[in-house]
């Protein structure tokens, strides 16, 4: 593992020279931060970490969310599994491998099969059923399952838990508007801008999610 991750620091063009302190709580810590908006950069510092603390489950996590971001799938679910072979009971890690188990479903065609990735994020929720994010991913899943209704139920449970996530009220606006429910589509849309203002695509779908509605109204 350490030499794969050595070659992997190469790649990522880790160069320990640039830093000055050599602490990998640092690394960590710096890893994490950057971790949603800047992914590849995140990766010098959490393999960095790795170096130092190759059994750090946690951070192996982290950088399989990092290749998750960069779409790099197979990667993504390698690190996952190594995490879980030393924390088989981290619900957050076992979420994330159903997120990346249905995302390269989701890439297909044809043959989409999403059991797997229900398998995992049944074992997140009954390890952590109150974790809002974690029930938003399973929403997402469920719903590209074809599962509308056991959808509907992870996203309200997912908003019950934790009102400002506005990712899960704007599935739920998706998920309304797919059933062409679209007069419970706009209060979603509404209250995911609430707790983000001014996103594009949410914006663009509320308000085509109102003029569906006024069209059925007749008005």
């Amino acid at each position: 593992l350490l030499d794969e991750l050595g070659t992997l620091a190469n790649k990522a063009g880790f160069d320990p020279k640039e830093v000055d302190v050599r602490d990998y709580n640092q690394m960590d810590a710096r890893g994490r931060q950057l971790l949603s908006d800047h992914p590849k950069e995140a990766l010098k510092y959490l393999t960095y970490n790795l170096l130092g603390k190759p059994d750090d489950h946690v951070s192996m996590s982290c950088i399989g969310l990092c290749h998750f971001y960069l779409g790099n799938f197979t990667l993504a679910k390698e690190y996952f599994s190594r995490s879980l072979l030393i924390n088989p009971l981290c619900a957050a890690t076992l979420s994330d491998m159903s997120a990346v188990l249905y995302r390269e479903q989701e890439a297909k065609k044809e043959k989409q099969d999403y059991r797997r990735a229900l398998f995992f994020s049944d074992q997140a929720i009954l390890l952590d059923k109150d974790n809002a994010d974690i029930l938003n991913t399973r929403g997402v899943i469920l719903q590209h399952a074809g599962r509308y209704l056991d959808a509907a139920k992870a996203y309200a449970a997912a908003v019950n838990r934790r009102p400002n996530l506005p990712e899960a009220w704007r599935n739920m606006g998706d998920l309304y508007s797919l059933m062409k429910q679209y007069h419970d589509a706009v209060p979603a849309y509404e209250e995911s801008l609430r707790w983000r203002p001014g996103h594009e695509a949410t914006l663009k779908a509320l308000e085509k999610a109102k003029e569906l509605a006024a069209g059925r109204s007749g008005v």
